[in-house]
């Protein structure tokens, strides 16, 4: 039995505050396709397990405050609810926490990362920045059908020990087709 969500009022305002935040952080004379609903999902990952003052600001941003466990249940639903297909339309989003192994992850965090946003949390050897974007890379892929790959290489995974990353993948038929004519 599907559940369909609810539309939150709070949570609503939060999306529609940060994405408009997020758009008017680029130059008027760039383009930019971004996906303001990835940046919520990714710090909604990032929200389960930080603390502190760290916290308080995630909190604010995605959902004005709300209390941790209606974020959760909201964006989870949420997430599920844009991965159900219906009517031709299919959208995947992947969520991954891939973290050095020299650092423990905390149990809690990956049960609820994976249950709540299906997300892959899993330890790499950063050491082999090579084999770590390897696999980073072969997740996208896979999330995405193959239409987006080599995001990550070993520079970007050389100097870090953590990588967040979500990826998008959609596809439908347009009810107003894009002319080439425009381009």
């Amino acid at each position: 039995m599907t559940t369909h969500l609810i539309p939150n009022g709070t949570f609503l305002d939060a999306e529609l505050d940060f994405g408009l935040s997020m758009l008017r952080q680029v130059p008027a004379t760039q383009q930019l396709v971004a996906s303001p609903i990835s940046v919520i999902f990714a710090l909604a990952m990032v929200q389960i397990g930080a603390r502190g003052k760290t916290r308080m600001q995630i909190d604010q941003a995605i959902s004005k405050g709300a209390a941790d466990e209606a974020t959760i249940e909201y964006y989870s639903k949420l997430y599920k609810e844009i991965m159900s297909p219906s009517n031709g339309t299919q959208a995947r989003i992947a969520n991954g926490f891939f973290m050095d192994e020299k650092f423990n992850i905390n149990r809690e965090y990956v049960n609820t990362a994976s249950s709540m946003y299906s997300a892959k949390v899993e330890p790499l050897d950063f050491a082999q920045p090579e084999q770590a974007a390897k696999i980073v890379d072969n997740f996208v892929s896979q999330a995405t059908s193959g239409k987006i790959q080599n995001i990550v290489n070993a520079e970007t995974i050389r100097d870090a020990f953590a990588i967040l990353i979500n990826a998008v993948y959609f596809n439908a038929e347009w009810e107003y087709k894009f002319s080439k004519d425009y381009n």
